[in-house]
C-alpha cells in the first residue's frame, strides 16, 4: 500500500452549492473529496431538477465515466443529511474500486468458470428432460431451458466477491471514516465497525496510525477557496 495522498481536499457546504448552482462556470467545476492510494474521487454538480425544486451531484473515481449520484431539496436541506449522503456516495465508489480489484482476480476468474460450468450442466439436463418428454417445440424448449439453469445456478463468483468486500481494501474505507468523522461522527463509527467486523490480514492499529499520519499532512480547503 502506498498512502501517497492529495495534500489538498475540499469541504464541500450545502450553502457554497446554493449560492452558485445557477452560475455556468460553477457547473464546469469539480472537487477532489477524497483521495488515498491512488484512489481519487470527485464531485461535481449533475444536474437541477426543476420539478423536484433539486440539485443533483455526482460522486466519480477519477478516470472513469459513471460514477454515484444524490441529490438534496433546494428548499428542504439539511448539512448534516447533505454529508451523510455524500459520505454514503464515497463508499460506494470505494466498493466499486474494491469490486474491479476483485473481479481482476485469478480467484474470481476461477468461480465465474465454475458458476459457468453448473450453468452448462443444468443446460444439458433441462434438454435431457425435454427429450425425454418428447418435447420439440422451440420456443417452450428456450423457455423451460432458461427457467431451469436460472432457477439453479450457483453463485459462487458473487459469493467471491462477496466474501473479500472490505477485506481486500480495508483502508481505504478507514480513511473515509476517519476523513470525514469530525463532520457525522456516528455514520463515521459504523463504517469503521464495518471494517472491523469484516477482518483483514493487516491489524486495524496499524492501518489508524497510517491513516492518521496521513490526515495530518491533509489540507482541506471550502469549496469556495477553489477548484480543480
Amino acid at each position: 500500500m502506498t498512502t501517497a495522498l492529495s495534500t489538498r481536499l475540499y469541504n464541500i457546504s450545502i450553502k457554497t452549492i446554493l449560492k452558485n448552482y445557477l452560475d455556468r462556470e460553477f457547473w464546469k467545476k469539480q472537487w477532489t473529496v477524497y483521495e488515498y492510494d491512488g484512489l481519487t474521487i470527485k464531485l461535481a454538480l449533475k444536474d437541477i431538477d426543476v420539478r423536484a425544486n433539486s440539485v443533483g451531484l455526482r460522486v466519480v473515481r477519477e478516470g472513469q465515466l459513471w460514477g454515484s449520484t444524490f441529490s438534496f431539496n433546494i428548499d428542504n436541506n439539511n448539512e448534516i443529511v447533505f454529508t451523510k449522503r455524500l459520505l454514503s456516495a464515497i463508499e460506494d465508489q470505494i466498493r466499486q474500486h474494491e469490486y474491479d480489484i476483485i473481479t481482476d482476480s485469478e480467484g474470481f476468474r476461477q468461480a465465474v468458470e465454475l458458476d459457468n460450468s453448473v450453468d452448462e450442466l443444468n443446460t444439458l439436463k433441462a434438454e435431457k428432460i425435454l427429450d425425454d418428454d418428447g418435447v420439440k417445440n422451440s420456443d417452450i424448449r428456450d423457455s423451460f431451458v432458461g427457467s431451469y439453469v436460472s432457477e439453479n445456478q450457483s453463485s459462487h463468483a458473487r459469493e467471491y466477491r462477496d466474501y473479500y468486500a472490505m477485506r481486500i481494501t480495508p483502508h481505504l474505507y478507514l480513511m473515509l471514516a476517519y476523513l470525514y468523522r469530525p463532520h457525522v461522527q456516528e455514520t463515521a463509527d459504523a463504517l469503521i465497525t464495518s471494517v472491523e467486523k469484516r477482518g483483514s490480514g493487516k491489524s486495524m492499529e496499524a492501518y489508524v496510525r497510517e491513516i492518521q499520519d496521513a490526515l495530518s499532512k491533509i489540507e482541506v480547503m471550502d469549496m469556495e477557496d477553489g477548484d480543480e
